[in-house]
């Protein structure tokens, strides 16, 4: 799974299972938003109200690396 975030409040904004579902929701994402996202790769892990993740690779990739 990919897990699109919320840098400045954590909160899981999409989950996607594939990177065309993510890049589709993206477009419709304003500008704002996507600066202020980040995607993650592995399995989301829920205990009690924390919410842990087991990554795959790395920890977070910027949305708009590079624009």
């Amino acid at each position: 799974m990919i897990y699109l975030i919320n840098d400045i409040n954590k909160q899981i904004i999409g989950e996607f299972e594939g990177i065309r579902q993510l890049h589709a929701y993206v477009q419709t994402m304003s500008r704002f938003q996507a600066q202020n996202a980040y995607i993650i790769e592995g399995e989301k892990k829920s205990i009690g109200t924390h919410i842990v993740y087991e990554l795959e690779g790395e920890t977070k990739q910027r949305i708009l690396e590079g624009q």
